[in-house]
């Protein structure tokens, strides 16, 4: 079985979503940007994230550069 973790990233977009068809199925990409302070240094971890299935075509729209987003999901 292969290793998987379940978790949940709050940030903002970093760019516009990319939307793309892979084997068929609407696939949106998009990059979330997490900030952590810790006393005066400030570290920014990015996130790349897909979104797959019919609903990703109708999401895409709403993701857009600088949006604050919540997702929850697998990482591999």
């Amino acid at each position: 079985m292969p290793n998987l973790a379940n978790i949940t990233v709050i940030g903002h977009l970093g760019r516009d979503a990319e939307t793309k068809e892979v084997n068929g199925k609407p696939v949106v990409s998009f990059a979330i940007a997490t900030t952590r302070k810790r006393g005066d240094k400030e570290s920014t971890t990015w996130r790349n994230c897909q979104y797959w299935g019919e609903r990703a075509a109708k999401v895409a729209q709403f993701l857009t550069k600088g949006k604050a987003v919540c997702v929850v999901g697998d990482e591999y």
